[in-house]
């Protein structure tokens, strides 16, 4: 999580504000702003991009909110966009957020990873987008972050790098994955469409609109940590302790198997 990374870079002072609603089962926009409210005047905030964990997106009207506010408070966004196009299928469609806050002039960084939507989990590929309001911070910046990188890396293995610069800059490649992003969209969301049927007709107590409601790899149950070891223990199904699971995973042949164990550990549960 985004706390054990800036506890573990020395950063103390650090302030949380809520995303969800977890008696609606849905995202929390009134509660976000009146904790954002509450942060100091120039503050860094870590806003995600991904869908992660809860598999919604914010509305445009939600992030222009959210880009007012921090203007008003001259906060400074750190935006995370992991998997890119996974959300909507479209990849500009899932980078608008962040293309709202530069066309508002703000200063900004992102922190994008391209693991998944290339495919190249072992290889960690990402970048970090600067965007200043002039030439001199940037410079300014860039030199502190290359000081930083000669100190802890200095030179990274670049494969994966190559792989995303080459698709990137080869149009007919380039096509190539965007049709490849919408695939495996649609094919998450019948994942999840599948999921849902599969879920009510189990006959719990409990809503499961939410998990189409949902986009990205990730759907969002809400469940408390101890279903979670409950299904580690005794089902072998680990989730992390927020209870995300990664639905791509999934398939014919082990949809009926996890959705039948979530049932039972929710059986009784009334959202």
């Amino acid at each position: 999580g985004y706390k054990e990374t800036l506890e573990a870079a020395g950063i103390t002072n650090i302030y949380t504000y809520r995303v969800w609603d977890s008696k609606q089962g849905n995202l929390a926009i009134s509660d976000m702003l009146e904790d954002l409210e509450t942060f100091p005047d120039y503050s860094i905030v870590v806003l995600p991009i991904s869908c992660t964990p809860t598999g919604i997106q914010f509305n445009k009207s939600e992030w222009k909110q959210i880009a007012t506010l921090l203007k008003k408070k001259n906060i400074f966004p750190f935006f995370n966009l992991n998997g890119q196009g996974l959300s909507s299928g479209d990849v500009d469609t899932d980078a608008w957020p962040l293309r709202h806050f530069v066309s508002e002039d703000f200063e900004l960084f992102c922190a994008q990873s391209f693991s998944a939507a290339f495919g190249l989990y072992g290889e960690s590929v990402g970048c970090l987008l600067m965007v200043m309001r002039n030439n001199g911070a940037l410079i300014s910046v860039r030199s502190q972050l290359e000081c930083l990188v000669l100190r802890k890396w200095s030179s990274p293995p670049s494969t994966g790098a190559r792989v995303v610069a080459t698709v990137l800059n080869n149009p007919t490649l380039h096509e190539e994955w965007e049709e490849n992003l919408k695939m495996a969209t649609k094919r998450l969301m019948v994942i999840r469409e599948k999921m849902r049927e599969k879920l009510r007709l189990l006959e719990t107590l409990r809503s499961w609109n939410q998990i189409t409601q949902q986009s990205g790899l990730f759907t969002y149950f809400g469940l408390t940590k101890d279903k979670v070891d409950f299904l580690a223990k005794r089902n072998h199904i680990y989730l992390p302790e927020n209870g995300q699971m990664n639905i791509s995973g999934l398939n014919m042949n082990n949809i009926h198997y996890v959705t039948q164990c979530i049932s039972d550990v929710t059986l009784n549960d009334t959202r």
